[in-house]
């Protein structure tokens, strides 16, 4: 079963959206799998979009998720207030350019928790193994 939706955006630059409600479980134990498995490389736990959450003191959630199949992914959460707009159009632009430094390795989808996500509240990446 394919979880994931081609946006008109995919084309261009990896993303995807997955709306959160339909395909993000809350799980009540993660799997025990070797956390290398679940490490990013350095360059990009480095990136700017986690530079940028940092520096703004947002409070970042990481979790495991299993997508079914045994299959697994790392997911990065966090409060993303839609009225503030250049913010959310800064942190757009980012989450772009890291998919694009993970092209290859990881593949990179957006997630959030309205169906029109320029309304969700809770925007995150779901980095899961090419």
């Amino acid at each position: 079963m394919e979880l994931y939706r081609k946006s008109k955006r995919d084309d261009k630059n990896e993303l995807r959206e997955v709306n959160w409600r339909k395909f993000v479980t809350n799980s009540t134990l993660p799997p025990k799998l070797p956390q290398e498995y679940f490490s990013l490389p350095v360059e990009l736990e480095q990136s700017r979009i986690f530079r940028f959450l940092e520096r703004n003191d947002i409070v970042l959630t990481r979790r495991v998720v299993e997508v079914g199949d045994g299959r697994f992914c790392l997911d990065y959460i966090w409060e993303s207030d839609y009225l503030q707009v250049i913010q959310r159009k800064n942190e757009l632009s980012l989450i772009c350019e890291f998919a694009n430094l993970a092209k290859g390795e990881f593949s990179i989808t957006l997630i959030h928790d309205h169906r029109r996500f320029s309304l969700s509240k809770k925007i995150g990446l779901r980095i899961r193994r090419s």
